[in-house]
């Protein structure tokens, strides 16, 4: 419904974001409240594994990324350094969710590679997004070594690819992992 333009505010946002984290099967879910009190960021802790039942999950997962929906966020319905600061960045829709999609490539997913490519849509340098850049590195890195392995073509192609649009969208953070 979001990705569709269905309007919805932060918190409907991250209540829908509570739910889909722990349908994922993330450990240590909690909704932390921010600096100001009024607000509040979900915390979650390491994948155990991916349940079946969430792979229809991720499939509209994938539309809810890739919804060019203008919103406002701030940094603290995101968490990170920024927690305490109340003032909103004009991202997309899907950016409140940009940190579930890079711990399930981190712990997890590896079959799911088009998943990254909806990450060049999101802005990572953004105040909201920037403590996500670590993450992002490390997806970058495993995706690297997905080009070396042993696989099929496709997905060895689909690794390289989605390398390509990452270096050349942020060269300064991830050239010097390639």
């Amino acid at each position: 419904m979001v990705s569709n333009g269905v309007p919805a505010d932060v918190n409907a946002l991250l209540r829908l974001k509570v739910h889909l984290v722990r349908s994922f099967g993330f450990h240590e879910v909690s909704e932390v409240p921010s600096g100001n009190g009024q607000a509040f960021f979900i915390q979650f802790g390491p994948l155990r594994q991916l349940p079946e039942s969430s792979h229809p999950c991720l499939n509209e997962f994938v539309n809810l990324l890739d919804a060019y929906q203008p919103f406002d966020v701030a940094p603290s319905a995101i968490g990170g350094p920024f927690a305490n600061d109340d003032l909103p960045t004009s991202l997309l829709v899907g950016s409140v969710f940009v940190d579930v999609l890079l711990a399930v490539f981190n712990e997890a997913v590896i079959g799911s590679l088009p998943f990254l490519l909806l990450t060049y849509k999101h802005d990572l340098e953004s105040r909201p997004l920037r403590h996500l850049q670590a993450s992002f590195r490390k997806v970058v890195r495993k995706l690297n070594e997905i080009v070396m392995m042993d696989l099929s073509y496709e997905v060895r192609q689909l690794a390289l690819t989605a390398c390509g649009a990452c270096i050349k969208r942020w060269p300064n953070m991830v050239g010097s992992i390639i």
